[in-house]
């Protein structure tokens, strides 16, 4: 489904300059002190994803991805290695005109045979040529749907709905509120096989004088667990005195310590 945070992200990264990310290194903490492992992802100067090793606590490599890209068919490869350097995996995706994904091919080198598995997928667009809802086909030929995904837009063109369904089983269900043009609030449900609702996700939004994000706090509510299900988590976003984004930090407001944090270098 659409990752609208992400696309937040870009959006408060993104300035008159339009400076473009050279290098982004994620550290993920046991607690606030003890680093447990980190990854770093690497672009070339038109944004695109070269690169991304994800590395243990003491710098040794627990695996590698390369990215390519074929612009004539709208190819992208993603190969991944494996710590000792075999290629473990590769997939070629293709997107359509509006960059959108159509096909994805993931082949297993590793296995024994070596497994392919293809996905297709065909999405429906409103007049701005915004994704109303796409269905997701697993094989080579488009004969039975997955999943759906759909999506609804108020006049603004601002998301206010999301929801999924894997073989017309409802998964997945989410609302958007705004203010301003600002996503202020967001609430996320999760479902099981049988209908019935698995967890909620609140979250609150807030922003700086300049309206670039700067925290996101986030409660979940799984009922399985109760009480003891209850989880508070909050995303702090910071800034440099050019407005491009420096560091973001993923927090446990339960127990106040640092779970990831991402520091970004630009071009």
């Amino acid at each position: 489904m659409i990752n609208l945070i992400f696309g937040i992200l870009i959006a408060i990264v993104s300035s008159e300059s339009n400076k473009v990310i050279k290098i982004k290194t994620v550290n993920r903490f046991h607690n606030s002190d003890i680093l447990e492992s980190y990854y770093k992802i690497n672009f070339d100067k038109t944004g695109k994803k070269v690169s991304k090793t994800f590395y243990n606590a003491d710098h040794s490599i627990k695996k590698h991805f390369k990215y390519s890209y074929q612009e004539e068919d709208l190819l992208t490869k993603r190969e991944e290695y494996n710590k000792s350097g075999e290629l473990k995996q590769t997939v070629h995706s293709r997107v359509n005109e509006f960059g959108d994904k159509i096909y994805n091919k993931r082949i297993y080198h590793l296995r024994t045979p070596v497994a392919e598995y293809i996905d297709q997928y065909q999405h429906y667009y409103n007049k701005d040529q915004q994704i109303i809802k796409t269905e997701r086909f697993s094989g080579p030929t488009k004969d039975t749907i997955d999943w759906v995904y759909n999506y609804i837009f108020n006049e603004e063109g601002l998301l206010i709905f999301t929801d999924s369904k894997f073989k017309d089983e409802k998964r997945d269900e989410s609302e958007y509120f705004y203010k301003k043009g600002n996503l202020k609030k967001s609430i996320a449900y999760d479902y099981m096989n049988n209908g019935i609702r698995l967890s909620n996700s609140f979250a609150k939004y807030y922003y700086d004088k300049n309206n670039k994000l700067i925290r996101k706090n986030v409660k979940s509510c799984y009922k399985w667990k109760s009480p003891r299900g209850f989880k508070n988590y909050i995303y702090k976003y910071s800034f440099n005195k050019e407005g491009y984004l420096v560091t973001d930090e993923f927090i446990n407001d339960d127990k106040s310590f640092r779970l990831e944090k991402t520091s970004y270098l630009y071009y």
